[in-house]
């Protein structure tokens, strides 16, 4: 398992938090992510109970489908 954290900024010009860096540690598991050429999509789901996720997780073993990345926004304290 890797664990990373970072902070996020927001662009002023698009008005939107719209861009997520990738840290090195990450880049090496999944080296097809640095190939500008690949055709790579990305799905987001939110689940509003951890028994949504849960039968989520079920499907998507059952379907084979690749192991998710888990991505928690969170404020800290203090800041």
């Amino acid at each position: 398992m890797i664990n990373l954290g970072g902070k996020m900024s927001y662009n002023e010009g698009a008005q939107a938090w719209n861009l997520i860096r990738l840290k090195k540690d990450f880049l090496e598991q999944l080296p097809k992510l640095k190939d500008k050429r690949a055709n790579i999509h990305y799905k987001m789901a939110y689940h509003f109970s951890y028994d949504e996720l849960l039968k989520a997780l079920k499907e998507m073993m059952e379907n084979d489908e690749p192991l998710p990345i888990l991505l928690f926004f969170e404020e800290l304290p203090g800041e």
